[in-house]
């Protein structure tokens, strides 16, 4: 459980759903936000509608049988209309009555031809909008239940975010591409504004801030990147604070604060709004010998033949100037927060010098969830917002986040190095800072405390930060 002082545990929702949850919506009650409660579902095939009690905790009003695994929720508040995507590629859609003691079934739509990924609604237009494992985005008109328009990618479309005010449509996919579409304001037929790319894995979370300009994607590559869309720059800024996969996002705009959570079992928030420095991270430079003493690395037997001299230099970059160094060029370790390095990363020699100060200061703090997440949604009961986090185990937690969680006093994201699983690593004695810069790295062991242990012969950060 999160400690009081950042993302406080209210209540936690289990018992019922058997599988991972893979949807989850605020509804409130007919004018009174106190009374409302959480709709979910799940792979067990289960809706599920949890009415909040006068003590603050929350019971389970409604159990609905779904035809097959749920994957995608979207709930409508115009129209109390919850909208339920499948693994068989239906869409079905269910009303939820004022009081939340009952839903009734009202129509499905075979839309996919495979598991739905997220769906999304335009009240105003009457459109609902889905992506799925087929590798399409659709439109489809609520009005005759009719295909508008269809979109094919190459790969599976895995999540989606919408503007409603704009038309556009955000998809990030499986090969960790995000694709940029418009939809026409008269004939809902879609185009390709730009198709981003950046990540390295699966994207698994997304999320629009039209208020900024920015769109925020999270992926499986443990990275955050912030696309700066609205400025029309074409500048996008990676966010390295996690180390496990980036599955929920949410953006807190009274707070201009970013939060991220996924498999690390962790929750980091991130001041966006306060900085105005950030700068993409130089591209890795290629060389078969050291850009600053050019020594050969070891693949380089050209060089080390006409030298006469062995050489076993392994390849490293500076993070700060992309350069390919070998370990003596490059005995800094250190956080540069502006590239959005939040744990330490190699520094060459000669970009010493050029990290200044307030570079090292952490921008986020890290708060111990104690639980993996597979899905987050910030949500406001009674004005006041809240996160919902949903897990593998099938339970939902209900996180306050009433006073923005950056105010609270966290962990610096460098202080959970090695902390990615069973596997914790130690520093050995042997690393030593007496009579020497505090951010060269001497000498360090490895040690598993989950098996043998073994020695490795460069240190910590090598194991960690190594290309």
């Amino acid at each position: 459980m999160a400690s009081s002082n950042g993302a406080k545990l209210v209540t936690r929702l289990s018992g019922h759903h058997t599988a991972a949850v893979t949807g989850m919506e605020y509804v409130d009650s007919i004018g009174n936000d106190e009374d409302g409660g959480v709709l979910s579902i799940a792979e067990d095939k289960q809706l599920i509608i949890w009415l909040k009690r006068d003590s603050g905790g929350y019971w389970p009003s409604v159990q609905e049988e779904l035809p097959d695994k749920a994957t995608a929720l979207c709930f409508d508040k115009t129209t109390r209309r919850a909208y339920i995507g499948l693994a068989n590629g239906t869409i079905v859609a269910y009303d939820v009555q004022d009081d939340f003691n009952a839903v009734r079934y009202n129509f499905s739509i075979q839309a996919h031809r495979g598991r739905i990924a997220a769906i999304c609604i335009d009240s105003a237009r009457k459109l609902l909008l889905s992506c799925g494992r087929d590798k399409a985005v659709i439109v489809t008109s609520l009005a005759d239940n009719k295909q508008k328009s269809i979109y094919t990618m190459n790969a599976w479309a895995c999540v989606m975010d919408y503007d409603s005010s704009t038309a556009n449509i955000f998809v990030g996919d499986y090969g960790g591409h995000v694709h940029v579409l418009k939809t026409d304001k008269e004939t809902s037929k879609t185009s390709v504004i730009a198709v981003l790319e950046g990540h390295e894995g699966s994207i698994r979370s997304l999320v629009w801030q039209r208020s900024i300009g920015m769109l925020f994607s999270g992926s499986w590559d443990n990275n955050i990147i912030m696309w700066d869309i609205g400025h029309c720059k074409g500048e996008y800024f990676t966010l390295r604070g996690h180390k496990g996969k980036v599955k929920g996002l949410a953006y807190l705009d009274e707070h201009k604060q970013l939060v991220s959570a996924g498999s690390d079992k962790r929750l980091v928030v991130w001041d966006i709004g306060g900085y105005d420095d950030w700068v993409q991270a130089p591209e890795w430079q290629k060389s078969d010998n050291c850009q600053l003493c050019e020594r050969a690395f070891i693949w380089n037997v050209s060089q080390m033949w006409e030298e006469k001299k062995l050489s076993l230099e392994r390849q490293h970059h500076c993070r700060y100037t992309g350069k390919a160094v070998c370990d003596a060029c490059s005995p800094y370790r250190t956080q540069i927060a502006p590239m959005g390095f939040e744990f330490p990363v190699r520094v060459c020699v000669e970009a010493w010098p050029d990290i200044k100060e307030e570079f090292k200061v952490s921008r986020s703090k890290a708060f111990p969830l104690g639980q993996n997440v597979e899905l987050m949604q910030l949500v406001h009961m009674d004005m006041e917002p809240f996160l919902l986090t949903g897990s593998s185990d099938g339970s939902i937690s209900v996180w306050a986040i009433k006073h923005g969680v950056l105010e609270a006093e966290g962990v610096k994201a460098e202080d959970f190095v090695g902390d990615t699983g069973d596997e914790h690593v130690a520093v050995s004695p042997e690393r030593s800072t007496s009579g020497s810069d505090k951010n060269v790295v001497h000498h360090a062991t490895v040690y598993s405390t989950g098996g043998d242990t073994s020695e490795a012969g460069g240190s910590l950060l090598d194991q960690l930060d190594d290309d």
